[in-house]
């Protein structure tokens, strides 16, 4: 039995770290608040009267409010105790939430930046590769007068192209771009089922299979197009 959780408790370490850190804040502050009323009520049982209100008015208390201790008509060990509460519980529940809520902010933002987020879109162009005839491409439909989302997928580095499109949509004249169009490059492997249905393949109103530049040379000079070929078979 103890293998076992012992087992179960390296596993979730391993696959979900964020969610093992979460509950052992959350059981941490659990037996904190549980040991140190029980440890409340021994010292002053009278003070208290019973160990459920114990429980709901002194550890409980100096964990969620922590300028709430005992200064007043407790005897020196009640104060003492609540004060050393209030410090571990600042440390382990207060500056442990705002660390998992900040680290998982974070992470959150660096996944939508990073372009490896689930998109919900319908009725867009998709464009899967990438080489420099997408700039062309949305080049020109960045000329329509309609609104459409222009979805681009690659593993090559997110920023680059978003760099290079701006570039290209700058040469191409700022006063001839629609505001409408809206141009979103996600990174990912366009042979990846996970990757296509993130970007709401079937939805689209469009699908444009470039080749990838970066690899479209074989040693005899002819341009090879399989990639192109294997991820329309997809």
């Amino acid at each position: 039995m103890f293998k076992r959780l012992k087992q179960s408790i390296s596993v979730m370490r391993h696959k979900q770290a964020r969610l093992f850190l979460l509950l052992t804040i959350i059981l941490f502050n659990v037996a904190l608040w549980l040991v140190t009323s029980v440890l409340a009520y021994i010292i002053k049982p009278g003070y208290y009267g019973d160990i459920l209100n114990a429980l709901l008015t002194s550890g409980l208390v100096w964990i969620l409010d922590p300028g709430n201790y005992e200064a007043e008509h407790a005897e020196l060990a009640l104060r003492i105790l609540s004060l050393v509460t209030i410090i571990i519980s600042m440390i382990t529940f207060s500056g442990g939430i705002i660390a998992y809520v900040s680290s998982w902010l974070s992470s959150f933002i660096n996944r939508s930046e990073g372009g490896t987020r689930k998109l919900y879109v319908f009725n867009h162009i998709l464009i899967l590769n990438w080489n420099i005839k997408a700039l062309e491409l949305i080049a020109d439909y960045a000329d329509d007068e309609d609104a459409v989302n222009i979805v681009v997928v690659s593993e090559h580095d997110r920023q680059e192209i978003e760099e290079l499109i701006a570039t290209r949509l700058y040469e191409h004249g700022a006063h001839k771009i629609n505001k409408k169009v809206k141009i979103i490059v996600v990174k990912g492997n366009p042979f990846s089922k996970k990757t296509i249905e993130k970007v709401c393949l079937e939805k689209a109103r469009s699908v444009i299979i470039l080749s990838d530049e970066s690899n479209l040379t074989l040693g005899n000079g002819h341009h090879n197009d399989i990639t192109a070929m294997k991820t329309m078979m997809l």
